[in-house]
């Protein structure tokens, strides 16, 4: 009797052991398993011909909507070219069919990495999207759309992000920025300018500042985006143009 009770700690300790092995075995196995996951679904993406992120399932080569979950400067332009060296993208600069190039921008605003797809012109607009297009820096943003519409006429830029609630638009002008509205995480860091004619139909109380940053959403950035240049939701309806644009490295 003495003997087998003196035993029990030490199953006690094996079953533990053995506890403890299943376990790490198993987190083991579901990471490897999530990691393959998330490299088949990357390689199915790459591999379909329409555009999963925009909702699309169109040919590559013709335009695709954007606008959610990401950031976009529209900039007044019929000349790609004319755009990418005003922006100073000299380098790691690759053709791209539209589907491609919006889903490269994408996947790098998931991954944090300096990426942006310049869109073919679309009633004299050009686009460069990816979240690069909305730094952090005011002053960054500031700096970047005074030159471009001092340049081209005018330099729009916008950002909508639902899960963070991080909705912003501005416009320039001419080298100068006549509006500015940056909204995150509800409050307000940007309202400067005066209210635009789109802005003053949204469904927003702008009289009212508490009740506005709750107004506030995706769907207003994109509205502001048509009534400024191009909703970008409605590239889906088009057919033309049916062109490359470029997929550039920021600053490299």
């Amino acid at each position: 009797m003495i003997p087998l009770v003196a035993a029990i700690p030490g199953w006690y300790q094996r079953l533990g052991l053995i506890a403890i092995t299943i376990i790490i075995l198993f987190l083991l196995a579901a990471g490897c398993w999530r990691l393959w996951y998330a490299w088949n679904l990357r390689a199915i993406r790459r591999r379909t011909n329409g555009f999963e992120l925009a909702g699309s399932t169109r040919a590559p080569d013709l335009p695709c909507g954007f606008g959610y979950k990401t950031a976009w400067l529209a900039i007044r332009s019929d000349d790609i070219d004319a755009v990418r060296s005003a922006l100073g993208f000299e380098h790691c600069v690759y053709p791209h069919d539209w589907a491609d190039g919006l889903r490269e921008a994408y996947e790098a605003c998931e991954n944090y990495s300096e990426w942006v797809y310049l869109t073919p012109p679309v009633d004299g607009w050009v686009f460069v999207v990816g979240w690069w297009a909305w730094p952090k820096d005011p002053n960054d943003l500031l700096n970047r759309l005074q030159p471009l519409s001092k340049t081209f006429g005018k330099a729009l830029a916008f950002a909508s992000h639902r899960v963070s609630s991080a909705y912003g638009w501005a416009k320039a002008v001419d080298g100068n920025i006549v509006r500015w509205f940056d909204l995150g995480d509800g409050e307000v860091s940007m309202n400067d300018g005066e209210l635009t004619p789109i802005e003053r139909r949204l469904a927003v109380h702008w009289d009212d500042p508490e009740q506005f940053v709750v107004d506030v959403d995706e769907n207003c950035v994109l509205q502001v985006a048509g009534g400024w240049s191009v909703d970008p939701r409605t590239l889906d309806d088009r057919d033309e143009p049916r062109a490359q644009g470029l997929l550039c490295r920021v600053g490299k």
